[in-house]
């Protein structure tokens, strides 16, 4: 399913002649000779064409490959100055290079793609309202491979992957490649209501494979992880501005990080947004909003996990982490 591509090529250095033919003794089935290029001046002339075959199913292991270069007179005034030294009718004795063979070897196993970061099962701690990336890159050991890197499920809220940059996979039997790569760069600023979303992203490198052999894949998943209650300052921040950004009142948000030394805040520093809380068993969305005398929207704001109607199913057995707005 590979492409196989070469360009035999023949050369003469006898006075007056041309390289005038590669004759082919033996080619596998399906392979092609074309594109044929002179070169050069009489005593010093070359002949390449190219060699192309793709091998279908049920082609792999040794093929061969045999030919033969033959020259002839530059021109008649060549061909008459060689007279006597041979008998096919001009006076000029064509030579030969004999034959020439080469072994293709196929292998019928096209060895499957690998990625290379990120590394599996890792998971990615994001901040809300922070722009965040990560590498996905990956390859194959075929060097003839084409290769096609993408999400094995549609990305969502505003997730993007950057258009695969691929490296050029080989195409002579003479080209340097070892290797074919591809990369692409996942990017996602959660929104500020996304503190406490959590999912498993995957992504699928394939061949392309060819006429009767299926490419090879391989899958890669990663955990997205946004961290609750949580906000990375960036260059410009202050406390008013985070505050507006969450929807609270600056004063509420100084509160929750006494520790600041100023209202403006330094770029990486991380700040807090909401308090944790420990579920106990039996509570519901409905009994912490009035326990802590607060409407359900709040809650839901810095807690994405449990803004949907399977909330409370999974409140329902206690002990995990909620993030309150400051009260």
């Amino acid at each position: 399913g590979s492409p196989v591509f070469f360009p035999p090529r023949a050369a003469t250095a006898r006075p007056g002649a041309r390289v005038a033919d590669i004759r082919v003794f033996i080619l596998p089935v399906g392979a092609t000779l074309s594109n044929r290029v002179e070169s050069g001046s009489p005593g010093n002339h070359t002949l390449s064409v190219d060699f192309s075959w793709i091998p279908a199913g049920g082609q792999g292991h040794v093929h061969y490959v045999c030919m033969e270069a033959v020259d002839a007179p530059w021109s008649p005034a060549a061909a008459a100055a060689g007279a006597g030294n041979g008998s096919n009718g001009t006076g000029w004795a064509r030579l030969s290079s004999g034959q020439h063979c080469l072994a293709i070897v196929n292998s019928p196993d096209n060895p499957p793609p690998r990625f290379d970061s990120p590394p599996a099962n890792s998971t990615l701690q994001l901040y809300m309202g922070v722009p965040n990336s990560v590498r996905i890159s990956g390859a194959s050991d075929n060097p003839y491979d084409a290769l096609v890197l993408q999400p094995l499920e549609p990305l969502l809220y505003a997730q993007a992957l950057s258009p695969p940059v691929y490296t050029e996979k080989r195409m002579r039997a003479t080209d340097s490649a070892a290797q074919v790569s591809a990369a692409a760069t996942f990017s996602w600023r959660p929104a500020t209501n996304m503190g406490g979303y959590r999912q498993d992203l995957c992504f699928r490198l394939s061949q392309l494979g060819g006429p009767g052999a299926a490419g090879g894949s391989a899958a890669r998943c990663f955990v997205v992880e946004v961290l609750r209650c949580r906000y990375l300052a960036q260059p410009g921040d202050t406390l008013r501005s985070v505050a507006a950004a969450f929807q609270m009142d600056w004063l509420g948000l100084w509160g929750l990080n006494v520790d600041l030394p100023t209202f403006d805040l330094r770029p990486g520093a991380e700040v807090a947004v909401g308090r944790l809380y420990t579920v106990q068993e039996g509570d519901t969305l409905a009994t912490i909003a009035r326990e802590m005398a607060m409407a359900q929207p709040a809650l839901r704001r810095l807690n994405h996990d449990f803004a949907t109607a399977e909330g409370d199913a999974r409140l329902a057995g206690g002990g995990g982490r909620w993030g309150l707005p400051h009260t």
